[in-house]
């Protein structure tokens, strides 16, 4: 079980129920997730500082 307040720095899935998924199941652990719906988004996130 995780420790509340973790983060996982970043999820690439451009399937939005499964992102939801592994919000709710993650967050139920403790972890917060840094989020992408592909990879131009996930590298454009990472480089202006979001995750």
């Amino acid at each position: 079980m995780g420790s509340y307040g973790q983060r996982i720095n970043l999820v690439v899935e451009d399937e939005e129920k499964i992102i939801r998924l592994l919000e709710l199941e993650l967050g139920y652990e403790g972890y917060e997730l840094g989020k992408a719906c592909d990879g131009v988004s996930a590298l454009q996130a990472y480089q202006e500082g979001e995750i």
